[in-house]
């Protein structure tokens, strides 16, 4: 999964997962203001993680990667980046939207949190603790832009848009390979197919990692993003 680290503190660090749009939308209706029509739109609505913050059940997260936007201070980074992914709240958003500054295809919206707790003192654990484990790695910062646009172009999750999605996930696995481990300042960590993995196969068989991976995660998204309790063959 491609996750965006939102917190690091001394408990815990949290993040949101970017890359599993759910079967749920986001609906968006206004009237643009220049023109006088009404629109509405429906963005995906992203499986974050597991977690919710307290009291904030339907809590969603709405996220930015526009130049524009950025230059006029719409929103806040989540890293002290040039290359940061931006939050924004909602109304905002819409504001920005009906005033013609952005599309509704520029913004991801995000439900729920992933979390790793640390050890007393925050000195182990943490997505540090994923790191050092070799579980996650970091996406060069001037690759964030790309991989963000790659991920905008899924749709609500569907029996007929999964095979899309998936090819989009990949693609931005891809595009999030480390190429520098100086890299590491960054907020957001990626995991990610390896050489290893994509041409490596399962013993008696020609079946490789990376494809049998894809098998698994078509299975969970089908399980759990469809709301279908279907899985597939």
């Amino acid at each position: 999964c491609i996750l965006l680290m939102i917190q690091d503190d001394d408990d815990m660090s949290v993040g949101v997962i970017l890359n599993l749009p759910s079967a749920s939308t986001v609906s968006l209706e206004f009237t643009n203001e220049r023109t006088g029509i009404q629109k509405s739109f429906m963005l995906p609505e992203r499986y974050g993680g597991r977690f919710s913050e307290a009291g904030e059940e339907d809590m969603l997260l709405w996220l930015h990667c526009n130049d524009e936007l950025k230059s006029k201070g719409m929103g806040n980074p989540l890293c002290e980046s040039e290359y940061a992914i931006w939050s924004i709240s909602a109304d905002d958003a819409a504001n920005v939207i009906a005033t013609g500054q952005a599309r509704a295809e520029d913004f991801i919206v995000v439900s729920g949190l992933s979390v790793w707790e640390k050890a007393p003192g925050g000195i182990a654990g943490g997505i540090q603790g994923e790191l050092n484990n070799n579980l996650f790695e970091i996406v060069p910062p001037e690759n964030i832009s790309s991989i963000f646009d790659i991920l905008l172009q899924q749709e609500p999750m569907s029996q007929e848009t999964i095979d899309d999605n998936i090819n989009y996930i990949d693609l931005a696995w891809s595009e999030a390979q480390p190429k520098d481990a100086a890299a590491a300042a960054n907020t957001t960590t990626t995991t990610s197919p390896s050489e290893f993995q994509q041409s490596t196969r399962i013993y008696k068989s020609d079946v490789t990692i990376s494809h049998l991976a894809d098998i698994a995660l078509k299975r969970w998204i089908t399980a759990f993003l469809l709301d279908n309790e279907e899985v597939l063959n």
